[in-house]
């Protein structure tokens, strides 16, 4: 089990690429979720403008 987890000495390099990996996972994930928070707001900030032209 120890030869799993020490990987020949470049443990280091692997396990840092594996880290990364599924740091960018998880980005690609939740980053459409902000863009889509974002445009609903700045739409939201539009709309109230729009109402308050209209007044």
């Amino acid at each position: 089990m120890a030869d799993l987890f020490s990987m020949g000495g470049y443990e280091v390099y692997v396990w840092s690429s594996y880290a990364i990996f599924v740091a960018l996972l998880i980005w690609d994930y939740l980053a459409p979720n902000f863009k889509v928070k974002q445009a609903m707001r700045r739409a939201r900030m539009i709309q109230r403008r729009q109402a308050r032209k209209v007044q």
